[in-house]
């Protein structure tokens, strides 16, 4: 993260057009950061080996039946197989094969429009190491089937999908594509560059609380701190509505 922060040069979209680039030239870019490698690198390399099609343990959604999932086993299927860990969630949805859980998908409630509720899909893995064929599609049917929605939202992160939406899952789906969303943050000790922070835990209204300069911005309260920040490559935001 040190050679790939601002202070060294890389700025809010220095990923984002590098990834736009390396696209336009027919090279599909993948960003992972080094805290990921050294914290959970299973899970980088079974990502990796998805991607590049080398996963060899298939499991057909066909042969799965669907069960929801308590919060505990959510949470600690989502630790030991998705990249970003547990999440928030009102509904968890589950593939068993042979009565193991092998992909999971979440659901949070975002609000209530004349009795229809928004929802936004949290998180979607399979268990490392295995591809479910048509997890996903399974999975999601299932929900628009049985639960009560207006709207449903998700997100795919840049630094692993395809730039171009038609390429992904949701694009699949029956998900129309809304927008590319801005490059995002992580902090980070530039003597510590191993480990990121969320910029929610630095916000400037935090800040100035615990006593720093109320006339300075954000950042440069941060540098002052002895922090860098990466950007990441922003999202594409997919809409499912009925």
């Amino acid at each position: 993260m040190y050679w790939h922060g601002e202070l060294n040069g890389k700025d809010r979209k220095y990923h984002l057009n590098k990834t736009k680039e390396c696209y336009e030239q027919g090279i599909r870019l993948l960003h992972i950061f080094d805290e990921e490698i050294e914290t959970k690198p299973q899970i980088v390399l079974s990502k990796l080996s998805n991607v590049l099609g080398l996963i060899s343990n298939k499991i057909y959604a066909r042969n799965c039946v669907i069960k929801e999932v308590d919060n505990k086993t959510k949470k600690e299927f989502l630790i030991n197989n998705h990249i970003q860990g547990d999440t928030k969630d009102k509904i968890r949805l589950g593939l068993y094969h042979k009565d193991e859980l092998v992909s999971l998908i979440t659901f949070a409630s975002r609000k209530i429009t004349k009795g229809k509720s928004t929802w936004e899909i949290t998180r979607f893995v399979s268990k490392i190491g295995h591809q479910v064929v048509g997890g996903f599609s399974k999975l999601f049917k299932y929900f628009v089937k049985n639960y009560d929605h207006k709207r449903i939202v998700t997100f795919a992160d840049l630094r692993w999908s395809s730039y171009n939406h038609l390429e992904t899952v949701y694009n699949k789906n029956g998900f129309i594509y809304e927008s590319h969303t801005s490059p995002s943050y992580w902090y980070f000790f530039k003597s510590q560059n191993n480990k990121k922070y969320h910029r929610f835990t630095f916000r400037k209204d935090l800040l100035v609380k615990e006593g720093f300069d109320p006339n300075k911005t954000e950042w440069e309260i941060m540098q002052e701190r002895g922090f860098d920040r990466i950007w990441d490559c922003g999202n594409i935001k997919f809409v499912y509505e009925t």
